[in-house]
């Protein structure tokens, strides 16, 4: 995604996408700009009535067009991150899992020497009182 430096960090853009407020801003820059585009042409365009309540069923109808589309992006991309969730979500889920069993099979291993080291101690301090 190109983004002006002057404007936003690519840092910040990806994380202003990661977050969802993106699609949420494209989604109101559209209809905003359809709205004011629209009422502006209308304004300054001399039509009669029949003509203007046409333009503006025209305009009604291409805003709801383009809502639609952008509604459809958005399902997408939510469906999209959703995924890519659920799957860090299950490579952490067994990263952890491998941690603690490593984790624990360090402790067995660590306690088994000290034992063996304890017993070893023992049975040398059990010679010498002999």
């Amino acid at each position: 995604m190109w983004v002006h430096s002057d404007i936003m960090t690519k840092k910040e853009a990806e994380e202003l996408e990661s977050d969802g407020r993106f699609w949420g801003s494209i989604v109101a820059g559209t209809i905003i700009g359809l709205i004011v585009g629209g009422s502006v042409a209308l304004l300054f365009a001399p039509k009669s009535g029949r003509e203007l309540r046409g333009d503006l069923e025209d305009a009604a109808e291409t805003v709801r067009e383009k809502a639609e589309a952008t509604l459809d992006d958005l399902q997408e991309a939510a469906q999209k991150l959703a995924q890519t969730s659920r799957t860090l979500l299950d490579e952490t889920r067994e990263n952890v899992v491998r941690s603690v069993e490593a984790g624990r099979d360090a402790y067995d291993k660590k306690r088994q020497e000290l034992t063996n080291e304890l017993e070893e101690k023992l049975r040398g301090d059990d010679t010498k009182t002999a």
